[in-house]
């Protein structure tokens, strides 16, 4: 179906809710016949759910407009759009290698509206991003594994982990440390990142909270993924408490990154 000025506006009238009952009862029993109609109505509908003048002051979009609506392009659902929208392109272009004025202006509004996200997107925001991936080691945690009892429970769940599969590392990692009559700050780790890797973030939160307050040897560490945490959340304020605790005492767990990470940030 080769797009029109005339066609566009009345999928504008129908999505808008403008029509007459009758036209639109009229307009659904030819778009049920016709599956060119029906992709047209589709990509304008999720192309008006991301981008609605209403939402918009010319030249100063809203901040926090900006970070949800950046956030879109992240979603699966999202990048089907994407290229549904540019497989829709390319059919309409070998049909016919003139697309309407008002089509290839709406095409182009919508690679707008990406290049302003982008351009006026917070920068630490992206980097905070960047800097967890830069930070975050797994094989900091250490092992759980005695060497020679390879029947250790303990084991199976280090071996969860490392596959990636954090839904069984919590499952077997849980009823252990309930049994428990004094916190073994290692498993607590390997629970806590399994939460943090789903971001479950609360329930992380409270099992680092739950090393820190441990009377442990090694209660600091929960003070590195507590960090991580809140770097993941883009919750730069708590972020950097944290690595400030950490930078005042040389002798907690990652000490020396925690200095190097609370730079990046502040920089």
């Amino acid at each position: 179906m080769e797009p029109n000025s005339h066609l566009e506006e009345t999928i504008e009238r129908y999505l808008g809710n403008k029509m007459s009952p009758e036209e639109k009862t009229l307009f659904e029993v030819e778009m049920a016949s016709s599956p060119a109609l029906q992709e047209l109505v589709s990509i304008h509908q999720q192309m008006d759910s991301f981008y609605s003048e209403e939402e918009w002051v010319q030249g100063h979009p809203d901040k926090n407009l900006l970070l949800e609506k950046t956030a879109l392009f992240e979603e699966d659902d999202t990048k089907a759009f994407a290229e549904k929208l540019k497989n829709f392109r390319e059919a309409e272009r070998k049909k016919s290698p003139r697309i309407s004025t008002s089509l290839y202006y709406w095409l182009a509004g919508i690679a707008s509206v990406v290049l302003v996200l982008w351009a006026l997107l917070p920068k630490e925001t992206v980097g905070m991003q960047d800097l967890y991936l830069q930070y975050y080691q797994a094989e900091d945690i250490g092992t759980l594994h005695v060497k020679g009892d390879d029947d250790d429970p303990l084991l199976q769940i280090e071996k969860d982990f490392r596959a990636q599969n954090y839904q069984a590392t919590m499952a077997k990692a849980s009823p252990i440390l309930d049994t428990l009559s004094r916190p073994n700050v290692t498993l607590l780790l390997y629970l806590g990142n399994a939460q943090l890797q789903l971001n479950q973030f609360e329930e992380a939160e409270a099992t680092f909270n739950t090393i820190i307050h441990s009377n442990t040897l090694d209660f600091h560490k929960g003070y590195w993924y507590q960090s991580l945490l809140f770097l993941k959340k883009e919750d730069k304020v708590r972020c950097m408490d944290v690595l400030e605790v950490i930078s005042e005492h040389p002798s907690y767990f990652k000490h020396e990154a925690a200095k190097a990470l609370l730079k990046d940030l502040k920089d």
